[in-house]
C-alpha cells in the first residue's frame, strides 16, 4: 500500500503540473497541488530511507510510521480537493483534521521510540509529544509560506480570519495531542494500540 501509494501521489503531482488549468475548478491552485503531491511522496518513502530495519519488529515500527504519514497525506488531500470547502455548511473538516493527526502522530512516534530506539514509555510519550507540537506550528508556517510562495490562500480560511482560525488551528492540535496522552496513558488502551505488535521487543 505504502509503495503504491508513492506512484500514485507522484503521478497525481505531475498531472496537476502539466494539464491545463481551465480542467480544474476555480479554488484549485495546480502549481500548489502538485508540488505537495510529488513532496507526499518523498514523504512516504523518506522514513524507509532513514530508518533502515532488519529485524521484524523495527520493520513493522517503520510500516506503522509511513502508513500514518500516508494517512495523513491522504486526509490533507481530500481537504484540499474539496472537503475543506464543507465549512460553508458547518462542517468543519479542517479542525477535525487538526484533532486527529496530532493524536494519531503521538500514538505512533511514542511506539516507534520504543520500538526502535528502547527508549522508556515515559520518554518515550514526552518526545513524540513534543515533536508533534513542533509540527503542529510548522504546519501553520508552511500554509503562511505557501501563500507567499504560491499565491494559495492556505493560511486561515481561504485567506480570511488568520489570526482566529490559526488559534483554533492550534487549539484543536493541541487537544489531539493530551486525548493521546490521556489515552496512552490508560493501561488497557496502549495493550491494544501500542503494544499490538512485536511485544517482544517492548
Amino acid at each position: 500500500m505504502n509503495t503504491s501509494s508513492i506512484y500514485v501521489f507522484a503521478l497525481i503531482g505531475l498531472m496537476f503540473l502539466i494539464a491545463p488549468k481551465q480542467w480544474w475548478p476555480g479554488f484549485y491552485n495546480p502549481t500548489f497541488f502538485g508540488v505537495t503531491s510529488l513532496l507526499s511522496s518523498v514523504l512516504i518513502i523518506l522514513p524507509k530511507l532513514i530508518f533502515r530495519a532488519k529485524e521484524i519488529c523495527d520493520r513493522e515500527a517503520v510500516t506503522l510510521l509511513r502508513t500514518t504519514i500516508l494517512i495523513a497525506l491522504l486526509l490533507n488531500g481530500m481537504g484540499e480537493l474539496y472537503l475543506y470547502q464543507l465549512y460553508k455548511y458547518g462542517f468543519p473538516y479542517d479542525k477535525i483534521l487538526h484533532f486527529i493527526v496530532p493524536f494519531l502522530f503521538v500514538i505512533v512516534l511514542t511506539s516507534f521510540a520504543e520500538v526502535r530506539f528502547g527508549a522508556g514509555f515515559k520518554y518515550s510519550l514526552i518526545i513524540a509529544a513534543f515533536f508533534v507540537t513542533i509540527g503542529s506550528v510548522a504546519w501553520e508556517f508552511f500554509e503562511y509560506l505557501s501563500d507567499l510562495l504560491f499565491k494559495t490562500t492556505e493560511f486561515g480560511i481561504y485567506g480570511q480570519y488568520k489570526f482566529i482560525d490559526t488559534s483554533f488551528d492550534i487549539i484543536f492540535d493541541i487537544l489531539g495531542i493530551f486525548t493521546s496522552i490521556i489515552s496512552l496513558n490508560q493501561k488497557e488502551f496502549y495493550a491494544k494500540v501500542v503494544s499490538g505488535y512485536c511485544q517482544g521487543k517492548q
